[in-house]
């Protein structure tokens, strides 16, 4: 459980740290190269990072793989419809700010498919929403 609440942690702030490389790169070209770029770098290194921890799955590789779901391969355009949306946006707002939009919007995303998937609706979940909708709010009357 400790690791996986460090590993959660790690990869928070590296999603911070990846945003803020991604609009200076932006800045530096356009939304849509550093887009380009983002998933070139970033399949070349998954690429690596298999073939160092699990050589063998090149060899397993079918290609009868990618007929299982078609809409299994949604989440890859959705990560790039997210990337390019955030590279136009990043240096528009605030970190802390666009953070906390980024985890408003995923906790109402979950929830709502919770509630499609689960047929169950979290009101401590709704809460914790308006809560952070609340410290936005109070955070954006501060900075002004």
């Amino acid at each position: 459980m400790i690791i996986a609440c460090l590993m959660a942690l790690l990869s928070g702030a590296s999603l911070i740290v990846s945003r803020s490389l991604n609009a200076l790169l932006a800045q530096e070209t356009s939304p849509y190269s550093s887009t380009l770029m983002n998933y070139l770098t970033g399949s070349i290194a998954s690429f690596i990072l298999v073939m160092m921890i699990e050589p063998y799955m090149i060899q397993a590789f079918s290609i009868s793989d990618f007929y299982i779901h078609g809409t299994q391969f949604l989440g890859g355009v959705i990560g790039v419809f997210n990337i390019f949306i955030l590279n136009k946006i990043v240096m528009k707002t605030s970190p802390v700010q666009l953070t906390f939009v980024i985890f408003l919007s995923q906790m109402i995303s979950a929830m709502i498919l919770d509630a499609i998937f689960l047929t169950t609706i979290s009101f401590t979940k709704i809460l914790g929403c308006v809560l952070v909708i609340i410290g936005m709010i109070i955070s954006s009357f501060h900075h002004q």
